[in-house]
């Protein structure tokens, strides 16, 4: 995937990382309104403060933090500038064993 092409929560490929400056680069707006997604993500938050819902339960995540959102559970998290962080996406966990 080029870096010019849109990122969003759907057409990420199975396993991929992403900068939350791509995100906010590319159609913030699809992260900060309630969603779903096909494909967990881990927010790793390392500066700033933001506010995230995450199924219907406000959370407001400050300093460095990381964030596992599971498949289909609803998300909305804003993306202020000052926010620096990574998001990795992985395909339905359903199947694979964790530890």
């Amino acid at each position: 995937m080029s870096d010019q092409q849109e990122v969003s929560p759907t057409n990420a490929p199975a396993y991929a990382a992403r900068t939350i400056g791509q995100i906010r680069l590319h159609g913030a707006w699809r992260h900060e309104l309630v969603h779903h997604c096909p494909k967990s993500r881990l927010f790793w938050l390392t500066r700033g403060t933001t506010r995230i819902t995450a199924d219907l339960h406000p959370i407001v995540a400050t300093g460095s933090k990381m964030l596992f959102i599971p498949a289909s559970m609803l998300l909305s998290i804003e993306l202020p500038t000052q926010l620096q962080g990574h998001v990795a996406y992985f395909p339905n966990l359903a199947d694979l064993e964790l530890p």
